[in-house]
């Protein structure tokens, strides 16, 4: 039996997480997200070519969990794995993820208080070291630089 939520809305946040040979991390980084006191509306596994046991993971934990998608593809390095993320998501909050992150157990709550406040910025916030980026896409579907920005808003776009 699978465990997850269904998808709310498109107001929602999907999580994108580049995966390559990162199968030393990669249950850690998944579990950290499963333990949110408020979950992500999916959590997209995108596996960039991997050679070692890191698509099996992905696989594994996309029959376990209906949030979770695993997305395979020829390595296209961590940009194109993100694009390639962000062309399946459901939802207009995109959140990236590196596959080594653990992500603190209130980070999916605070950042939903944020959207549910309607800010038009939301910063970088700093966990274990590393940026997680959390951008809004606009409503049409072109993929927009996402090393360029933290944010897009839809409305005034």
């Amino acid at each position: 039996m699978k465990i997850g939520i269904e998808k709310n809305n498109r107001k929602g946040i999907s999580v994108i997480i580049p995966i390559y040979n990162s199968e030393k991390y990669i249950e850690s980084c998944i579990l950290s997200l499963l333990k949110q006191t408020v979950l992500p509306d999916e959590i997209i596994l995108v596996d960039d070519g991997s050679i070692d046991l890191s698509p099996k993971i992905c696989d594994q934990y996309a029959k376990k969990c209906n949030l979770i998608k695993a997305i395979h593809q020829t390595n296209k390095g961590q940009m194109g794995a993100r694009k390639k993320g962000v062309e399946i998501a459901q939802n207009d909050w995109i959140m990236f993820v590196d596959a080594d992150d653990i992500i603190g157990d209130r980070l999916i709550e605070k950042l939903s208080s944020y959207i549910e406040e309607n800010v038009e910025l939301i910063p970088s916030i700093q966990t274990l070291a590393h940026l997680v980026n959390l951008v809004k896409l606009p409503v049409y579907s072109d993929i927009v630089d996402i090393n360029d920005i933290l944010l897009v808003d839809n409305e005034n776009t």
